[in-house]
């Protein structure tokens, strides 16, 4: 018989000597067990054990192509910030909405054959919307067959929340981005899809199963609330109860009364009073709180 290390694509398994041919991706460069065989003297030598050594070798296994469908693999990106109270995303203008099925989606691009699935968000980012540094957490994967009509695209979407000033520079530097209100008519339990609008109310149509998507994205940011500190990330350094309540109103889309959600967030111990108060304000300065 053969030595396994001579036998390239086939791993030798030490424990039932039989061989067992690996998986091959098509087109691909990929690494390849070869084994060689080596001896460990144990228990004082009283027997011999055999086991094998790992190594890799590369080649490029395009005959192993196989005859099976491919589908594409797409990274979209719901980049979340509260603005004047209400939740927003940035979204980006389709210019073949007629195809999509609307006129704007949230920022994506596909996965390239050598791309990790970080590095394709990464690059989306920065090519797309011109931001970096930002943290990015997968939300779903989404694979209906007719969801993209122009062939069979799954998408691994991620979220961020983002400062909306950062974003609102995004906007600036391209004209083909818009931040927009996003509103979902539902409580954190049922979950739905959500619908996107101007400032002036306008309804925005979106591509794709984006309303899905956005949807998903809410009731994530809801069902967070209560167990993370995930809403702090979009207050400043320094904040007052005021304006955290804002952003934990404009996440759950209801009003809160003051001080049950002040006795409550305080109770959690995720923040701390600074002994600072805000300056600038008609009114009697608010104290100023962070994060612990």
């Amino acid at each position: 018989m053969k030595s396994p290390a001579a036998m390239p694509g086939f791993l030798y398994c030490a424990d039932s000597s039989r061989l067992h041919p690996l998986g091959f991706l098509p087109h691909l460069a990929i690494s390849i067990l070869t084994l060689r065989p080596a001896t460990d003297r144990s228990f004082g030598g009283r027997c011999l054990l055999t086991y094998y050594q790992l190594s890799y070798i590369y080649f490029d296994n395009k005959e192993f192509d196989m005859d099976y469908p491919k589908p594409a693999v797409a990274v979209d990106l719901a980049l979340i910030t509260v603005l004047d109270e209400k939740l927003c995303c940035l979204l980006m203008r389709r210019h073949d909405a007629e195809i999509v099925g609307g006129d704007w989606a949230i920022p994506g691009g596909y996965v390239h054959i050598e791309e990790a699935i970080e590095a394709t968000a990464e690059r989306v980012l920065r090519d797309k919307v011109g931001l970096s540094d930002v943290y990015l957490e997968q939300l779903y994967t989404y694979g209906a067959p007719a969801r993209d009509p122009r062939e069979r695209v799954i998408s691994v979407t991620h979220f961020a929340l983002v400062d909306a000033d950062r974003l609102g520079q995004a906007i600036a530097d391209n004209a083909n981005l818009l931040l927009a209100e996003i509103c979902a008519d539902w409580n954190e339990e049922t979950g739905g899809i959500a619908s996107a609008h101007r400032i002036d109310g306008e309804t925005l149509t979106l591509a794709f199963d984006h309303a899905f998507i956005l949807g998903d994205v809410v009731k994530r940011l809801r069902g967070k609330l209560d167990y993370t500190s995930i809403a702090l990330e979009l207050l400043p350094p320094l904040f007052t109860l005021r304006q955290a309540q804002e952003v934990y109103e404009a996440i759950l889309g209801k009003q809160l009364t003051k001080p049950a959600f002040r006795r409550k967030l305080l109770d959690r111990n995720i923040i701390k009073p600074t002994g600072k108060r805000e300056t600038g304000s008609a009114f009697r300065p608010a104290e100023l709180y962070a994060r612990i």
